[in-house]
């Protein structure tokens, strides 16, 4: 059996790579919701330990409020938002 490395982002260490890479017009209008953006990364990876040991009834209450947040932001799912694809 083959070894390997998983090198796969938490959802913090994307945050500080995406940061970074904001232009300097983009990271003054975003400085204030660096800690915003910080905490959203962090509930995301945080969610992403937890989410497999979800019972049924609150797997289907995970999977609305993603849909119904993506949405607010402009995506139609078209499959279970739990899953990495749009």
């Amino acid at each position: 059996m083959p070894e390997t490395i998983d090198l796969t982002p938490t959802w913090g260490e994307w945050g500080n790579v995406f940061y970074p890479h904001v232009s300097f017009t983009e990271r003054l209008y975003q400085k204030n919701l660096r800690l915003d953006l910080a905490r959203a990364l962090a509930a995301a990876q945080a969610f992403s330990a937890v989410q497999a040991s979800l019972d049924k009834k609150q797997a289907v209450i995970a999977n609305t409020v993603l849909r119904a947040e993506m949405e607010k932001q402009g995506f139609q799912l078209k499959a279970d938002p739990m899953r990495t694809t749009v």
